[in-house]
C-alpha cells in the first residue's frame, strides 16, 4: 500500500509550525522561473515533496541559448525555495516551446 502524498510543507520550529501548500509552493517556484528573461512556465508542471522535486516545463525565447536560460530557470526556483520555504528541492525543466 503506498503512504498518502504530502501536499503541504510543514516547518516546525520552537514558536510553532508554518504550514506551506505546495500551490504556494509552485506558485513561487513559477514566479522565480518567469523572472529569467525570455522565459515564461507552460501549465505543464508538478512539485512533489518527497522527495523534493519541481517539474515544470517553459517555453523559451530563441534569441538566447536555451540551455542557458533553462539553467538560469533551475537555479532561480531551486534558490527562491530554499530562501522562502528552505525548501531544498531538484527542478527539472523540460523546454516545451519557442516562443
Amino acid at each position: 500500500m503506498n503512504a498518502p502524498r504530502r501536499t503541504n510543507l510543514v516547518l516546525t520550529h520552537d514558536a510553532g509550525t508554518v504550514t506551506v501548500p505546495s500551490s504556494t509552493l509552485m506558485e513561487i517556484a513559477v514566479m522565480a522561473a518567469e523572472r529569467v528573461e525570455g522565459v515564461r512556465v507552460l501549465r505543464r508542471r508538478s512539485i512533489d515533496l518527497e522527495p523534493a522535486r519541481v517539474r515544470m516545463t517553459i517555453a523559451a525565447h530563441p534569441d538566447r541559448p536555451l540551455l542557458e536560460a533553462a539553467q538560469e530557470a533551475q537555479a532561480a526556483v531551486a534558490d527562491a525555495l530554499g530562501a522562502m520555504c528552505a525548501l531544498d528541492a531538484r527542478v527539472e525543466i523540460t523546454v516545451g516551446e519557442l516562443t
